[in-house]
């Protein structure tokens, strides 16, 4: 959880266990996982909390903001979801909210989740991340040095996936910023990790999604039916997407739609608008 401005912002980021016993957990020192595409939804709200110059509002309490990420189970009732999905590897009973105030979703699966649960959800669809050229313009430079034809961004629990690859292989828990010059600078990504693919299409790079050995298949379908596609095209292995090289549908995004739905009103806006260039 982060704090911006006054309004809690929820993310995923657990504490790595020392060891295996049952009081591993509670050994001081833990390190957190730091898997990049999990860090991004505060520095995202942060971004556009600071371009539009918003403060804290003045109320005894403010509901927790839920983006980037499949983390829906995280949400309490009356909680705001902007961009968020739901997880497929998560029990229908972990969902413990009663009603949720949801702007927008990844894609239309978890809509429909979220309808059969009474919630109210708009057709407003698309990952935050997929903002990071427009709110992180200097990052757009990265694109013109390329240092590499293909990476592989594995989710992180592949990474045995990626063994006698012949391409340079992204450490999902390098800093953020790391992780999205070492994508940007690259020609091809191939990615059992939804971010990146995510990351790579918000620059424009073509990605070629890869099944993961951990992961179902629901985010990844949820994120390209929200970006206009109908099939996720994934291939069986990093190596064979490698080989094939297919190049899949580019995604198709309504980013002004995307920025329209954030919740400024969980702030003090000031007068300016803040549009797109």
């Amino acid at each position: 959880m982060s704090r911006i401005q006054g309004v809690k912002v929820i993310h995923w980021n657990p504490r790595l266990p020392i060891g295996t016993g049952r009081f591993s957990r509670h050994i001081p020192g833990r390190v957190s996982t730091n898997n990049f595409g999990d860090l991004l939804g505060p520095e995202i709200v942060k971004r556009l909390v600071e371009v539009r110059g918003y403060r804290a509002r003045k109320r005894l309490r403010s509901p927790n903001l839920l983006t980037v990420g499949s983390i829906l189970h995280f949400a309490k009732t009356n909680d705001v979801i902007w961009g968020s999905g739901k997880n497929g590897k998560i029990a229908v009973s972990m969902h413990k909210f009663q009603n949720l105030d949801v702007r927008s979703v990844r894609g239309p699966l978890t809509r429909d989740y979220l309808i059969s649960r009474g919630a109210c959800v708009g057709e407003v669809y698309g990952d935050p991340a997929l903002l990071l050229p427009y709110l992180f313009p200097e990052m757009i430079k990265d694109l013109k040095i390329k240092k590499r034809g293909i990476l592989f961004v594995p989710n992180l629990h592949d990474f045995e996936m990626t063994a006698n690859s012949s391409a340079e292989v992204l450490n999902p828990t390098c800093h953020w910023r790391d992780c999205i010059k070492a994508i940007v600078q690259s020609e091809y990504v191939i990615s059992s990790s939804l971010h990146g693919v995510v990351v790579a299409e918000a620059f424009g790079i073509p990605a070629r999604l890869v099944d993961s050995g951990t992961e179902p298949p629901f985010k990844y379908e949820d994120y390209f039916k929200g970006t206009g596609r109908s099939q996720t095209h994934s291939a069986a292995t990093f190596r064979s997407a490698e080989l094939e090289m297919q190049m899949v549908e580019p995604p198709q995004i309504n980013l002004e739609g995307l920025l329209a739905s954030f919740p400024s009103d969980l702030w003090k806006p000031r007068s300016t608008k803040y549009t797109l260039n």
